[in-house]
C-alpha cells in the first residue's frame, strides 16, 4: 500500500519556495496559526499540501520531486 502525505515538512517548503530552513519555518507557522484561527487543525512543523498549494497558487505539476528531493519546477 502507497500512503503518501498530505503535509509538506519545512525542509519541502524551503525547497519549493527556495527559501532558507529558517524562512520556511516562519512560513509553516504562520500558515499554521492561519489554519488554526479560521478553526482547523494542523501538524506542527508540517503544512497542508492543499492549503500549500492554493496560497502560492501552485498546481501538482509546479512541484517536481527528484532524487528524494522537492522543488519548484521552472
Amino acid at each position: 500500500m502507497v500512503c503518501t502525505s498530505a503535509f509538506y515538512t519545512v525542509k519541502e517548503v524551503a525547497a519549493i519556495l527556495g527559501i532558507a530552513e529558517s524562512t520556511a519555518y516562519q512560513v509553516v507557522q504562520k500558515m499554521n496559526k492561519e489554519i488554526e484561527k479560521e478553526g482547523g487543525y494542523y501538524v506542527r512543523g508540517k503544512v497542508n499540501k492543499k492549503i500549500f498549494r492554493e496560497k502560492y497558487r501552485l498546481d501538482e505539476s509546479d512541484i517536481v520531486f527528484q532524487d528524494n528531493t522537492v522543488k519548484a519546477a521552472n
